[in-house]
């Protein structure tokens, strides 16, 4: 995928992510492509990837060692 292909970067990037819902680096490329998209709907799309990233940043700053998943789990407890 080309650094500016945000199409494809949001295409390729939630498939990912439904295999991989807590993988930050996928879940802040595809946010930033929707952003760079632009409309309502990509924005709405945009956030909810943000809050997921935001949720991801903090469970892992509990314990540095925890993958995200780890945290998760943790937390679910």
């Amino acid at each position: 995928v080309e650094l500016n292909d945000h199409r494809r970067i949001v295409l390729h990037g939630e498939k990912m992510l439904e295999q991989n819902p807590q993988d930050p680096a996928v879940l802040e490329a595809v946010a930033r492509s929707l952003v760079k998209l632009g409309g309502a709907e990509n924005a709405r799309r945009a956030a909810k990837h943000g809050a997921m990233l935001e949720q991801v940043w903090r469970l892992t700053q509990a314990d540095p060692d925890d993958s995200p998943r780890q945290a998760i789990r943790k937390r679910e407890e």
